[in-house]
């Protein structure tokens, strides 16, 4: 059975951790000393016309593209806190480069591939995560999670209660997920059950050198003084992983961070009349009838289309107040602000500050950065 106690050498909660990783080896640093033990699967690309030779070993993804400006590397793709704690639940995740090359060289030799040495490997896929142990089952939050929003990105709920956030574009350069990480570790076929029982897992991933690259220079202190600038592997040493985490956090709990209101009765038309009245709204009762509206068509996954078909009843905006796609941009806007109030409204009702203030400090407190050297 799982346990609602910490259990202290799983280290969940502890650090700010890193999950999956990328990683682009130069060719020459890659030795295959047989090629027969592994074999390369062809995948075909729909974004690009070069295929990817792909293969699998003991969790470790190679890859290796037939893009001739990509050729003379070879992906590496593995998560660093599976790599030293069996599955990727520890936060504990030390970033010592020469035990991870002996990690990973442990897993790839089955296979007759040996890593040289990571000198010139660069990063291409970087996952921040940070656990949180919950007081209550994870369902209990989820009416919260699902009306948070970050910047540029389109939210999809999958799996009825993983809230995932990705910025367009055929290939995303941008990913935030939260969900239930006790709940996907339970259909995991190979786990065993030790642990606390609700778990709340947050991750921010960000794909392609270019964009981390952007990263190393806001969290790592030296990158801004280099010249040329590249992700390199060993730079992550000296990543501000908690700093960098802390400052996506806060963009997507941004909607509960400063929301304020004491309810003094059980009804939602009534306090989300008194919010907006003190907020100088000139008809707050139909402001809060529209935000209960919101609330309800959301819960039935029809919110986009509702807002499509009531734009004018969300914001009367003349049409010469410019163009379409910006008008379009100010109504949504102020749909998701009205369905946020409503939520948090209702949930404060039912709960008061409870949930509110557990997401908010358990996400937001400063927590240890990962080791440099593994115990």
């Amino acid at each position: 059975m799982f346990s609602n106690k910490p259990i202290r050498n799983l280290e969940i909660e502890n650090y700010t951790g890193i999950d999956s990783v990328q990683i682009l080896i130069p060719k020459e640093n890659v030795l295959f000393q047989e090629l027969g033990k592994m074999p390369f699967q062809i995948e075909r690309s729909k974004n690009s016309k070069y295929d990817l030779h792909t293969g699998f070993i003991g969790g470790i993804r190679i890859t290796k593209s037939t893009n001739p400006h990509k050729s003379h590397y070879f992906g590496l793709q593995f998560s660093i806190s599976s790599l030293f704690n069996g599955n990727n639940l520890c936060s504990d995740t030390p970033l010592n480069m020469n035990l991870i090359l002996s990690l990973l060289n442990n897993k790839l030799n089955n296979a007759g591939v040996k890593i040289e040495n990571l000198n010139g490997a660069k990063l291409a896929r970087l996952d921040i995560f940070r656990n949180l142990i919950l007081e209550e089952k994870y369902s209990k939050y989820f009416s919260i999670l699902s009306l948070l929003h970050f910047p540029r990105t389109k939210k999809t709920i999958r799996y009825g209660s993983s809230v995932y956030y990705k910025n367009p574009g055929k290939r995303a350069s941008f990913e935030a997920i939260v969900y239930d990480k006790a709940e996907q570790l339970k259909s995991l076929s190979n786990y065993d059950s030790v642990g606390p029982e609700n778990i709340l897992r947050m991750e921010f991933r960000y794909y392609g050198t270019r964009w981390i690259s952007e990263q190393f220079k806001k969290f790592v202190f030296f990158y801004k003084f280099l010249d040329p600038k590249f992700p390199y592997f060993t730079y992550l040493e000296n990543f501000d992983c908690d700093k960098f985490f802390r400052s996506k956090a806060n963009k997507l709990l941004k909607p509960i961070l400063n929301f304020d209101h004491l309810p003094s009765s059980t009804s939602l038309q009534n306090e989300l009349e008194i919010f907006f009245k003190g907020k100088n709204s000139i008809n707050p009762r139909k402001e809060a009838l529209l935000a209960r509206t919101l609330l309800k068509i959301n819960e039935k996954g029809l919110l986009e289309e509702f807002i499509r078909r009531n734009e004018f009843k969300i914001m009367r905006l003349s049409f010469k107040s410019g163009t379409s796609q910006s008008r379009r941009k100010r109504i949504k806007e102020r749909a998701y602000k009205l369905l946020i109030t409503a939520g948090l409204m209702k949930e404060i009702i039912l709960h008061g500050y409870d949930h509110i203030n557990e997401l908010k400090q358990g996400l937001l407190e400063k927590r240890k950065n990962p080791r440099k050297r593994a115990a």
